[in-house]
């Protein structure tokens, strides 16, 4: 997951990575150039689905995996829809596994 925002009370919105392109969502490319420090332990090249943007809570997340360019960040969120989830609008994700950013 990249974290494209925090929102008051206690939400921040992301939009999942995958390893593979969806066909049926916009999509980034995300290789280790686009981190400032840290990566994916993957090797090859990763999408930042930009069209599914998630709420979470932030106790929900248990790690973080690195941080990436301010480019990066701009162009990502340079390509999420205005109109995604807002305020506390239940969020989208089942809570059945935990996730990182």
């Amino acid at each position: 997951m990249v974290v494209i925002r925090t929102e008051e009370p206690g939400t921040i919105r992301v939009c999942p990575v995958s390893s593979k392109a969806p066909n049926d969502a916009p999509c980034l490319p995300l290789t280790i150039d686009d981190f400032e420090t840290g990566g994916l332990d993957l090797f090859s090249e990763s999408y930042v689905m930009t069209g599914r943007v998630l709420a979470l809570r932030p106790a929900d997340v248990i790690g973080k995996k690195g941080r990436l360019t301010g480019e990066s960040l701009a162009e990502i969120t340079g390509h999420v829809p205005a109109g995604g989830p807002k305020g506390n609008e239940p969020a989208k994700y089942s809570g059945r596994s935990r996730t990182r950013r």
